[in-house]
């Protein structure tokens, strides 16, 4: 699945600014994905390297995450702008846990 630059997703990605109004600038390449998408608010997920750090215990990021979001409110000028950018993780640590074995007491009747 790649990310499909259509509609006012392609328009609000691209007028997007940081509260400041410099422009977000989002990298071109392909890969993007659409998380969510509303007539206000736009996420988008690329999937990216992560290095696992076996000694911190912690998850590594594999995936950075855009969301703009149209804002009409007092005394800002209306447009997308950045609600959220970073890194995230989507990986979960099970710890111990395993595949679970299942063993069926008897034939399974039809």
């Amino acid at each position: 699945m790649v990310w499909v630059w259509r509609g006012h997703g392609r328009a609000a990605l691209s007028a997007a600014t940081w509260d400041d109004a410099s422009p977000v600038d989002f990298p071109a390449q392909d890969g993007w994905y659409v998380v969510a998408t509303t007539h206000d608010v736009i996420s988008v997920i690329l999937d990216v390297d992560s290095v696992v750090d076996p000694e911190s215990g912690v998850i590594p990021a594999d995936r950075e995450v855009r969301t703009v979001e149209w804002v009409d409110a007092p005394n800002v000028t209306p447009g997308w702008y950045v609600s959220m950018s970073g890194p995230c993780a989507l990986t979960v640590n099970l710890g111990d846990l395993t595949v679970p074995a299942i063993e069926l007491q008897g034939s399974p009747s039809s």
